[in-house]
Formats: C-alpha cells, sequence, structure tokens
C-alpha cells in the first residue's frame, strides 16, 4: 500500500471516529442536562425578620456546580475532539479536489477510500472489470500524489 493510499484511507476511518466522537459529545451533553437542571437549582431559606430569600452556602452544592463544570470541560474537549476529526478528512478532501480528478477516478476514490468499499465491490458499482477498476485507481493516485507532493 502507497503512502497516498493510507492518506486516503484516513479519510474512512475518520468517519468511525466522527462517528465515536459524535456520541461521546451527545452522552455528554445528556449527562450534563440530566444533572444540570435537577442538581443546580439554588436551595433557599426563608429569614423569619423579612421573610426575605438568600442562596444557602452548601458544600454540597458546591460539589455539584464542580461535577457540573466537569461536564461542560468534557463537553469542550469532545467538542474540539471532533472538529479536529472534521478539520482533517477536510484538508484529504481539499487534496482529493486539487488533484483535478476526472468522474470515474473521483467515483473510484470515493467509493474505496472514503466509503470503505472493496476492490471488488468498487469495481462493480462502478460497472467496470476490477483491471479497469485499477486503471482509474492508479491514474487516480498518481494524481493525488503529485498534489501533495507539491504541499498540503
Amino acid at each position: 500500500m502507497t503512502q497516498t493510499e493510507q492518506y486516503l484511507y484516513r479519510y474512512y476511518q475518520l468517519e468511525r471516529l466522527k462517528s465515536v466522537a459524535n456520541d461521546d459529545l451527545r452522552r455528554a451533553v445528556a449527562e450534563y442536562n440530566e444533572r444540570a437542571e435537577s442538581l443546580l437549582k439554588p436551595k433557599t431559606m426563608t429569614e423569619p425578620q423579612g421573610g426575605r430569600t438568600n442562596r444557602v452556602s452548601d458544600p454540597v452544592q458546591d460539589a455539584v456546580v464542580a461535577m457540573v463544570d466537569t461536564y461542560l470541560r468534557e463537553i469542550k474537549k469532545a467538542e474540539e475532539a471532533l472538529n479536529k476529526l472534521i478539520a482533517e478528512q477536510d484538508s484529504i478532501s481539499e487534496t482529493v479536489e486539487k488533484a483535478g480528478l476526472n468522474v470515474m477516478e473521483k467515483s473510484y476514490v470515493l467509493m474505496r477510500y472514503f466509503k470503505g468499499n472493496r476492490t471488488w465491490q468498487t469495481a462493480q458499482h462502478m460497472q467496470y472489470s476490477e483491471r479497469q477498476a485499477n486503471r482509474y485507481r492508479v491514474s487516480a493516485l498518481q494524481k493525488i500524489q503529485s498534489v501533495m507532493k507539491d504541499g498540503r
């Protein structure tokens, strides 16, 4: 496998990692919402002299606030991880776009490297023999490699 192919396969790996990062983000947001809504309601007490209410300083409440802050940091970390994956994927897509592939070469790259299809599946979907599909593969890789050499 060439370095160019490894670079392109990274796109499919990133897609799977994005799915995991999205799940992590959804879980963190759900946990935050669940805990923040029920636990951050301030406890109050009524003073006998005028019926005024004041927030009670409570170590448990302070611990809950710290815990919720931890969820917020976890959410931010998950968002940053997801954004990093998206940026890397965009970089790969941009490299492919700069290569100036024809329709069949682009189709091969999308199916084989971006969608993770096997060689025979890609050829079948393109309605070409594996040999002809391989010609598109070689041509596409050469063009992409030249873009990579010129600088991503």
